[in-house]
């Protein structure tokens, strides 16, 4: 079982939730999201694919004390999609910007939020959270220096050529 680590650079964070029969189901987060506050946790409200097909579903993460893991459902806090309890997979407590953790073969477990459970998945699933890194874009004044240096070896080269 894996560990819970914080990215160094991450623009996103890439979910991908496996079970045993195959089903697959992933989405990608900001690393450092505006959460919709729930009771235990937070929302993040973005599209969900679930076996190659795509919707909008709210994601709710779990504190500790709750029992940690995730849910998704069409609202926070319901039924839905599959409800799966295990680690808190994010830093920070409620009320504090959360930031979110990256996850290597966390096996996850089947729970319900409430007696009867509507879920469409029921099933264990093994989850993966990977950083999407930050792209090596160069500031704008990184542009004018090259750009600067371009041309002035091209006045050089001009100087020398006369």
């Amino acid at each position: 079982m894996g560990s819970a680590v914080a990215p160094a650079f991450a623009d996103s964070i890439k979910y991908t939730l496996k079970d045993a029969s195959g089903d697959v189901i992933a989405f990608t987060l900001p690393q450092e999201p505006i959460p919709i506050p729930t009771l235990f946790g937070f929302a993040e409200s973005t599209t969900v694919t679930i076996d190659g097909v795509s919707e909008t579903e709210d994601v709710t993460f779990y504190d500790f004390g709750t029992g940690g893991g995730l849910s998704i459902a069409p609202t926070p806090d319901v039924d839905g999609i599959l409800d799966q309890a295990g680690l808190q997979l994010y830093s920070g407590y409620n009320g504090t910007p959360p930031m979110l953790l990256t996850e290597t073969n966390i096996q996850l477990i089947a729970t319900s939020l409430l007696p009867n459970s509507t879920n469409q998945y029921s099933e264990w699933f093994t989850l993966n959270a990977v950083d999407i890194p930050t792209s090596a874009t160069p500031e704008s004044g990184s542009f004018a220096l090259v750009l600067a240096g371009l041309g002035l070896l091209g006045l050089l080269t001009a100087k020398a050529r006369a």
